[in-house]
């Protein structure tokens, strides 16, 4: 008797229909588990200020809702940053894992509007507000991939259609004079 593996033909056409139902309705990792790994074990914070400005100023400002004609601004929570994030999801730090998330701040700031506080930053993003120096460009992938938007110093508005809701990474451009 011959053992090893079975070649799904050698199944026949019953066998490799219960194969291909098995596949399909398999659970799928989440990107978020293949990029933490075992996350059971580690604790989880969770981020909405990564600029390191202690006024809160000069700061790139992701939006959670879409930009607003009438007010002439974003609206809504934001997530704040003064560097590059090469991954919108977050990262892994030691015993930690840090999430990056949209959060409303008080009345002073550009993002005092309750919409969206706590949800992730990734893939999330419909708005910006570039407070900063230099100029951003967000992407739709990690690490500075896939299709992008170049947010000049000053600006603000709508992302584009190539990163609205599909933005998982930022690079900050330049340095301040």
């Amino acid at each position: 008797m011959a053992t090893g593996k079975r070649s799904l033909p050698g199944l026949g056409l019953m066998g490799a229909a219960v194969v291909a139902l098995a596949l399909i309705q398999a659970p799928q990792s989440s990107a978020a588990d293949e990029r933490s790994g075992d996350a059971g074990a580690l604790a989880t914070s969770y981020v909405g200020d990564t600029c390191s400005y202690s006024d809160n100023k000069s700061c790139l400002y992701l939006h959670y809702n879409s930009y607003d004609p009438t007010y002439l601004r974003p609206r809504g929570a934001c997530h704040m940053s003064s560097r590059t994030m090469t991954n919108h999801w977050g990262v892994v730090q030691g015993t930690e894992i840090v999430r990056y998330v949209f959060r409303t701040y008080n009345a002073t700031s550009y993002c005092n509007y309750a919409s969206g506080s706590g949800v992730a930053l990734v893939n999330d993003a419909a708005s910006y507000f570039n407070d900063d120096c230099v100029r951003y460009q967000v992407y739709s992938g990690t690490s500075g991939q896939g299709g992008s938007h170049i947010l000049s110093s000053g600006s603000k508005g709508p992302l584009n259609s190539s990163v609205l809701n599909t933005n998982e990474s930022h690079y900050r451009r330049g340095t301040c004079s």
